[in-house]
C-alpha cells in the first residue's frame, strides 16, 4: 500500500498487524487515540480512505474491512464508504468526565436556546469538581450513592471555617450547575453520538437550606438611597479623604462626583438590569412612545446577548429617566462611560 502521511492523531495511534494487499486493493488496521475501536486504511481501485470500523477486536474489523472493499466493487467508492463510516466524533460507551464535558461543549450549540459560552464553562467546571468529590473520573462511576458521598466529602471540608447555611447553599449551586450537563436536550444530543445516559443528579437535592422568602425595601430606604445617590453624581463635600493604607486602586475618594456609580445605581436598582447589562448599557437602546412614555431595550444582537438570549423591553419611570439624563455626558454612547468597566465587561 502507498505510504500515506500521518496526521497528528494518527501519529499518536498504535499500527496493527493485520493487513491485505492485493495488486491495486489493501487496508490496514491501527488505533486512534483515546479511541476504543479498530479503525482502517483501506485503497481501492487508486482511491484512499480512512475511518472507524467499529469494532474493537481485531478479527471483526479484519471482516469489516473486506466487506467495505466488497461493497465498493459492488456500489462504487463513495457510496460504500458513506454505508460503513463511523462518525468521528462517536464516544465510547463509559467516557472520563473529560470527555463527556468535552462533548458537552460540542453539542450544547445544537439546543435550542444554547447556553452561553460562560454558563457552559460553569457547568463543565462544577461537574470536574464534583466528580473529583466523587472520586469518579469516568462516567460509570458518577452514581447517585457517590454523588452523595461526594457531598459529603465537600461539606466536611469547608464547614468548619465557613458558615453552615453558606455553604450548604454554595454546595447546591455546584450541584444544580453539574446537572445541567445531563439536561433533556443535553441528553438527546449524547443520543446522536451513540451515548444513551441517565441523569445522576436527579435526587442529589440538598435538603435542610433555609432560604428566606422576598421582603421588598421599606419606603424610609428608599428615600434615603434617593437622597443620598446624588452625592454620588455631584460629590460629597462632607466625606472624609480615602484612607491612605488603603492600594491606590481602592483608594475611592467620595469628596468628587462619581457619575458612573450613579449611573449603574440606577440602572439596576432602578430598571433591574443584571450587571453586565447596566455595564454595556447604550443610549440608543432608550426609545419614547408617542403618549411620551419612555422604554429601555436590551437587545439580542450580534454585539449583545443578554443572559435569557432574548431581547426585552423594560420602562422606565419618569423619575428615574431625570436621575439618569442628569449624569450624561455630551456625546456619550454609553450611559456608563467608564472606558474601565466596559473593557471588564467584555471579559465576562
Amino acid at each position: 500500500m502507498a505510504t500515506v502521511k500521518p496526521t497528528s492523531d494518527q501519529q499518536k495511534s498504535k499500527p496493527e498487524s493485520g493487513q491485505q494487499s492485493a495488486g491495486r486493493n489493501s487496508f490496514r488496521l491501527f488505533r486512534m487515540a483515546r479511541s476504543p475501536y479498530l479503525h482502517v486504511r483501506l485503497m481501492v481501485g487508486g482511491k484512499r480512505r480512512q475511518f472507524s470500523t467499529v469494532e474493537k477486536s481485531k478479527r471483526a474489523a479484519e471482516a469489516k474491512a473486506r466487506a467495505i472493499i466488497a461493497d465498493i466493487r459492488s456500489r462504487g467508492f463513495e457510496q460504500a464508504v458513506a454505508l460503513h463510516t463511523r462518525k468521528d466524533d462517536v464516544v465510547e460507551a463509559n467516557p472520563t468526565i473529560e470527555q463527556l464535558c468535552d462533548l458537552y461543549v460540542k453539542v450544547a450549540k445544537s439546543f435550542e436556546v444554547p447556553p452561553s459560552d460562560s454558563s457552559i464553562r460553569v457547568y463543565t467546571n462544577n461537574l470536574k469538581l464534583i466528580a473529583g468529590y466523587c472520586g469518579a473520573k469516568r462516567l460509570d462511576r458518577l452514581t447517585p450513592a457517590s454523588i452523595d458521598l461526594g457531598k459529603r466529602k465537600y461539606l466536611a471540608y469547608f464547614l468548619d471555617v465557613r458558615n453552615p447555611n453558606s455553604i450548604r447553599t454554595t454546595l447546591g449551586s455546584i450541584i444544580r450547575n453539574a446537572a445541567a450537563v445531563f439536561s433533556r436536550q443535553a441528553l438527546a444530543a449524547f443520543r446522536t453520538h451513540g451515548l444513551t445516559l441517565t441523569n445522576p443528579f436527579v435526587d442529589s437535592k440538598l435538603k435542610g437550606v433555609k432560604i428566606k422568602t422576598y421582603s421588598p425595601m421599606s419606603r424610609q430606604i428608599l428615600e434615603t438611597i434617593w437622597e443620598k445617590a446624588a452625592l454620588l453624581r455631584d460629590g460629597d463635600p462632607g466625606a472624609p479623604a480615602p484612607d491612605k493604607t488603603l492600594p491606590p486602586k481602592k483608594r475611592i475618594d467620595f469628596r468628587l462626583p462619581h457619575p458612573d456609580a450613579y449611573a449603574i445605581l440606577f440602572l439596576e436598582l432602578g430598571l433591574g438590569l443584571r450587571r453586565g447589562e447596566a455595564d454595556r448599557a447604550e443610549w440608543a437602546w432608550c426609545s419614547q412612545s408617542r403618549d411620551g412614555r419612555r422604554y429601555l431595550e436590551v437587545p439580542d444582537s450580534y454585539v449583545f446577548t443578554p443572559k435569557s438570549k432574548r431581547s426585552r423591553t423594560i420602562p422606565i419611570a419618569e423619575d428615574v429617566w431625570q436621575a439618569l439624563e442628569s449624569a450624561r455626558t455630551e456625546g456619550g454612547k454609553y450611559m456608563v462611560t467608564s472606558e474601565q468597566i466596559r473593557k471588564r465587561a467584555q471579559k465576562r
